[in-house]
């Protein structure tokens, strides 16, 4: 098919643009522990992993938390680029999502699109 003159610009611009709409993020971030201050304490970085909607960071995490105070867990992300960093969102693991994936015993996808913004989901957690 051709396109009459002019339109062949126009659908390659639109083209580009909706493609770097849908490009996977490089997604990096921390994570901030709250055992019952209100604060998110003990933060830890997640390191950058490139070109995903569905990053994983294994053995990311605390030992020994006292449960005693209902521990939360915050995730911030953000996308990082070469001229640009975009906030991702921002996840909460309640103790309730804590509790569900321990008493599992595996895997447990936290749904966190209620208690976060933007674009997050889900958070799969485990709990050893």
């Amino acid at each position: 098919m051709t396109l009459p003159a002019g339109y062949g610009a126009a659908t390659q611009f639109f083209a580009s643009s909706v493609n770097g709409v849908f490009e996977p993020p490089d997604p990096r971030g921390e994570i901030g522990l709250d055992v019952g201050s209100g604060f998110f304490e003990d933060k830890k970085k997640l390191p950058k992993v490139g070109n995903t909607f569905m990053p994983k960071w294994t053995n990311t995490g605390w030992l020994n938390v006292p449960t005693s105070f209902k521990p939360r867990v915050e995730i911030n992300l953000m996308d990082v680029d070469i001229l640009a960093h975009d906030q991702i969102g921002t996840a909460m693991i309640t103790w309730d999502d804590i509790q569900t994936a321990y008493q599992l015993g595996a895997e447990y996808p936290a749904p966190t699109h209620q208690r976060g913004n933007k674009t997050i989901l889900f958070v799969i957690i485990s709990v050893r």
